[in-house]
């Protein structure tokens, strides 16, 4: 996981990884909808809608990882919580990340696109 944070220059896409890997009930499609409005940073918990359902799943997350969801500035509630930081010059700021920027199994776990 060091390694990921070193290398990544997205700090929201180590969090993602992270978050993959300590809650397995989250799926990476899940992980690329949530919204900056689906996080309880007060209450520890992120909110996945399921329109199938009707109804939310709701993680709780554990207390470092909302310590570390207090470093980002919050922005719109609908905007994507992962989005591209605008770092790289190819890339539009604010754009969604794309669908295969998690990807079970390990194989791929960060995309650069151009």
């Amino acid at each position: 996981m060091e390694e990921v944070k070193r290398i990544c220059p997205n700090p929201k896409v180590y969090q993602g990884i992270k978050w993959l890997s300590t809650y397995i009930s989250i799926r990476p499609g899940e992980m690329l909808s949530l919204k900056e409005g689906n996080i309880d940073r007060a209450n520890g918990y992120l909110y996945f809608p399921h329109p199938k359902e009707k109804k939310s799943k709701a993680v709780p997350i554990l207390s470092e990882d909302v310590e570390l969801l207090k470093t980002f500035v919050p922005s719109f509630p609908a905007m994507p919580f992962f989005r591209h930081i605008g770092a790289l010059v190819v890339l539009p700021k604010m754009r969604p990340l794309a669908k295969n920027t998690f990807i079970s199994g390990g194989s791929r776990l960060v995309t650069i696109s151009a």
